[in-house]
């Protein structure tokens, strides 16, 4: 993921509370529960990213 977003020349400047990796899986996260909102499909992303230590929401 993270060479795809240096390869589009995409990456942050500075820290964000959503950097571009979040998006990018955010994205692909609603494409793939597309019958959810989009509250849902947040929670759900970030319930399972910070369970495997990839995010945290703090």
């Amino acid at each position: 993921m993270d060479a795809a977003i240096a390869a589009a020349e995409c990456q942050e400047e500075r820290k964000r509370p959503l950097p571009a990796r979040l998006i990018v899986y955010y994205v692909i996260s609603m494409t793939l529960c597309s019958r959810h909102g989009y509250r849902e499909v947040m929670c759900r992303l970030s319930e399972e990213l910070n369970a495997a230590g990839a995010w945290s929401a703090n």
